[in-house]
């Protein structure tokens, strides 16, 4: 329970990435960060839980490869899955290393609230600005 309220531990959720991501890098780069930032909410917050309830299916490049917006969010549409036996029943921060389009963020979300979880925040370490027309909109 959180020292100070009572309330469940904050479940600390990794953005699965692609098997060649994985492959490429040699490791699961999000999985990493996720666990320092549980350790880091432990420490200064509350009790925090890393949960790697997730997985991609069907997805085998990496989302930078898609060319824009609307093919990024093809590619993920769907793929996001959560694991048999997941127990979501505290709050729920994602992370990931980097956000492109947010399109990887809203399918993770998605298939977690479809499960009853309560997505309270997204941590990501970097993001790809926006792009903008010449009149400012995007």
């Amino acid at each position: 329970m959180n020292r100070s309220r009572g309330l469940p531990p904050i479940l600390v959720v990794p953005v699965p990435s692609s098997a060649e991501s994985k492959r490429a890098r040699g490791r699961f780069q999000t999985k990493t960060l996720a666990k320092a930032v549980a350790a880091q909410l432990r420490v200064c917050v509350s009790e925090a839980v890393y949960a790697d309830v997730l997985d991609l299916h069907g997805v085998f490049s990496k989302s930078v490869v898609a060319s824009g917006r609307d093919d990024r969010a093809a590619r993920i549409r769907g793929r996001v899955r959560v694991k048999r036996d997941a127990d979501l029943r505290s709050p729920v921060i994602l992370v990931d290393d980097i956000v492109t389009s947010g399109a990887t963020i809203r399918e993770c979300a998605k298939a977690l609230h479809r499960h009853g979880a309560d997505v309270v925040a997204v941590f990501t370490l970097a993001a790809v600005p926006l792009r903008t027309s010449g009149d400012g909109r995007l």
